[in-house]
């Protein structure tokens, strides 16, 4: 895999603290450099390629598009918005903000596909104003005013008890599924980091819970 590139000197001559590799490759992309794609590319397509297999309308596609080529597409999709678009606010953001635009380019696929099928022309790309951080209608299956006062309630109480980087590790895994590997790319640490923060994590929020009980 591509190093992150080396960096910039400070006014006093002394180079600034290296920021972990993805937020580097990030930088060097936005800053025009088109090498730095084979890091982000490196970094993110096995949690990328694990999550188009795991969306629930792959196996409408599976049998007519490869991953790879779902990915081509994906990365196709992604550059240009993580180049103009794309804010970083810490770790994980990055990942978030690539899982979005997954979910939105398979459904995308599936859409170009059916139509294809009912005669209605070729594959559609994704409009010029595409934004991933929009929310999607439709994208979750619907809940009870109930389960989701309860669930809103719950993320307040992580939110409020855990340390950001507990809460990082904590939503990754715990809501989306990732494993603690996949989570250490994300967060730019190890799997034996992050199991350390999932545990402390989850000890915080019992205590919580046992003592409002």
């Amino acid at each position: 895999m591509p190093q992150p590139p080396s960096p910039t000197p400070s006014p006093a001559g002394q180079p600034d603290p290296t920021p972990p590799p993805t937020r580097a490759y990030l930088d060097a992309w936005k800053a025009g450099n088109e090498q730095s794609f084979a890091g982000l590319q490196g970094r993110f397509t096995p949690l990328l390629r694990r999550r188009i297999r795991r969306h629930p309308s792959w196996p409408a596609l599976k049998d007519h598009w490869q991953v790879d080529d779902a990915l081509q597409q994906l990365w196709t999709n992604a550059l240009p918005a993580l180049r103009t678009k794309f804010q970083h606010n810490g770790p994980g953001s990055l990942e978030a903000y690539l899982g979005r635009i997954c979910d939105d380019t398979v459904t995308s696929l599936v859409r170009s596909h059916l139509a294809q099928k009912r005669g209605r022309g070729g594959p559609r790309p994704l409009p010029t104003d595409f934004d991933a951080a929009a929310p999607k209608p439709g994208a979750a299956a619907p809940v009870s005013p109930t389960s989701e006062a309860r669930a809103s309630e719950f993320a307040q109480l992580a939110r409020a008890v855990l340390t950001d980087r507990e809460h990082e590790a904590w939503e990754l895994v715990e809501l989306q599924g990732f494993t603690s590997e996949e989570a250490a790319v994300a967060l730019d640490a190890s799997a034996a980091a992050v199991r350390g923060l999932l545990l402390r994590a989850r000890a915080r929020l019992i205590a919580r819970l046992g003592g409002d009980a």
